[in-house]
């Protein structure tokens, strides 16, 4: 630190209100001493967690709150804050005339006079606004000298440059009219499905609220600030929020395009500065809203989503309608089988059965075999009646109809039977498909143990078993109680029936006759 204190080439100095020293060096930044002549800080572009922009130092200040202002060689204009806590640059992208600052004099509590190579900046301390002039203002020149600038008792304000010294009094300068607001000036709409380009220069109001169509396919919003010295050298920024993330360099061109925006709401920020400088005090908001196509509008998805809705609930209805139609049409066609056709096959039977009482004996025979095929199809119906009758869907139903049919077939044929019924949805009605396709191939089962079994007893399980439904039919016979012909149309059938309800089917006949059918569960 004492080597680097004694080779630093002194540029300037400044003595603060807490007796503390600045020393602005060449190349090695900015000194703070305190009243002992110890190095309490320093600063430099190196310096870490506070830094400068460049190292060169070329003029010091403080203002009415302690803040300490340095000038730097082509790094702008810096502020130490009195807590010490940070450092903020200004430089000519923020509205100063130029980075390299060669003097600097506050005025009252909220303004500093900053010279520079490139003209006279006034910065408001509050609003942190910079306004400039130049010579075409009445400056004897652009290029100020460095260290050329004093304050005298009487409140006159002297810069030094190049053609001379500059006079004033800061609170007539600061008198004078600001920088004209930003003004919307034309605005450009093309219509690609009517190929017409639309023009609008007047009736702006502010803010400005622009409304674009879906079938815009591009806008052009033009602008201007009410200032016609060297208007070339103005400068805009431009920032569309919702789009871009922060604002944009637009140089001098006093307009913006935008292409295809996606359908929303916008806000566009315009803010520019004349060719001292001088930022424009207020920033041009253009509200802008992109319609969308009428299918992307909320009223029309919700109305679609309504329709939608209305459609499956009108389908809904439409199917429930259908199936208890149908639910009606085969209780309908039941009753009418039962008491119909049921009621001509019983009194079929009973007159074949009373005539065979008085026929001869050639035709007993026959009348015999007339009553027992009625009886016959009419035990068939009634299984045909059952199988469509919807008043009989449940899983009840169905277990109850398979035991009344097994002690119909068993008992006359000497069999013994167990009935075990495991979990199953009693109550839950089974599509009529694979009621009536479970139920015929456990009566075809048992058609087949009464017709070639050579057992005494029939075990019977049903219910579901974990994720799969079961069946099985077993009887006690010994190996080879089937013969040849059991392999016939009957098992094949029953083999087709299991293939339309999505189950397996496995017919064991190694040991008596056991017929094993398995399908998700119920």
């Amino acid at each position: 630190s004492k080597r680097q204190e004694r080779s630093a080439e002194t540029k300037c100095l400044f003595e603060d209100s807490q007796q503390k020293l600045w020393i602005g060096t060449v190349d090695q930044g900015l000194y703070c001493l305190d009243r002992h002549g110890a190095i309490e800080a320093h600063y430099t572009t190196s310096s870490r967690p506070l830094r400068l922009w460049n190292d060169h130092i070329l003029a010091i200040a403080e203002d009415q709150a302690g803040n300490i202002w340095a000038g730097t060689f082509g790094g702008g204009l810096h502020c130490i804050r009195r807590e010490g806590d940070r450092i903020d640059v200004f430089q000519k992208k923020d509205g100063l005339c130029d980075d390299n600052v060669v003097g600097i004099l506050p005025y009252d509590d909220h303004y500093l006079w900053i010279s520079t190579y490139e003209g006279l900046s006034c910065f408001d301390l509050q609003t942190q606004q910079f306004q400039n002039y130049f010579a075409e203002d009445g400056l004897t020149h652009d290029e100020f000298n460095y260290t050329a600038y004093f304050r005298s008792c009487q409140g006159a304000y002297y810069f030094g440059g190049l053609n001379g010294v500059n006079a004033f009094r800061p609170e007539q300068m600061l008198g004078q009219e600001l920088n004209p607001p930003l003004c919307l000036a034309r605005l450009l709409k093309y219509d690609q499905r009517r190929d017409s380009l639309s023009i609008r220069s007047s009736g702006f109001s502010q803010p400005a609220k622009v409304q674009l169509g879906p079938h815009d396919s591009y806008f052009q919003l033009e602008w201007m600030l009410p200032n016609f010295l060297k208007p070339s050298n103005n400068q805009y920024y431009t920032w569309l929020e919702g789009i871009e993330e922060d604002w944009t360099f637009q140089g001098a061109t006093p307009f913006i395009r935008y292409n295809r925006l996606p359908a929303g709401h916008y806000t566009l920020r315009i803010k520019g500065a004349d060719s001292r400088g001088n930022w424009s005090e207020r920033e041009l908001a253009v509200l802008i809203e992109v319609k969308p196509f009428f299918y992307r509008t909320r009223w029309f998805l919700l109305l679609a989503g309504a329709s939608t809705g209305l459609l499956i609930f009108a389908l809904f209805q439409y199917r429930l309608q259908e199936l208890l139609r149908m639910e009606r049409m085969r209780v309908r066609i039941s009753s009418d089988l039962h008491d119909d056709v049921g009621s001509l096959l019983s009194g079929l039977a009973m007159q074949a059965e009373m005539m065979e009482l008085e026929a001869s004996p050639r035709d007993k025979q026959k009348l015999r075999d007339l009553s027992d095929l009625a009886r016959q199809i009419l035990a068939q119906m009634r299984d045909l009646v059952w199988s469509i009758d919807a008043r009989r869907d449940r899983a009840l139903d169905l277990t109850e109809r398979m035991r009344e049919f097994a002690e119909e077939v068993l008992l006359p044929g000497d069999f013994t039977f167990e009935f075990q019924v495991g979990e199953l949805p009693g109550q839950k009605k089974l599509p009529v498909e694979v009621r009536q396709h479970l139920y015929l191939i456990f009566k075809e089962a048992i058609n087949n143990i009464v017709k070639h079994s050579n057992g005494n007893h029939v075990v019977i399980g049903i219910g579901n078993e974990g994720p799969y439904f079961e069946l099985s039919i077993a009887d006690n016979g010994r190996s080879g109680s089937n013969p040849r012909q059991t392999t016939g149309l009957g098992l094949a059938n029953m083999r087709m029936r299991a293939g339309k309800i999505g189950a397996t089917l496995e017919i064991d006949r190694d040991t008596g006759f056991e017929v094993r059918l398995r399908r998700k569960a119920l």
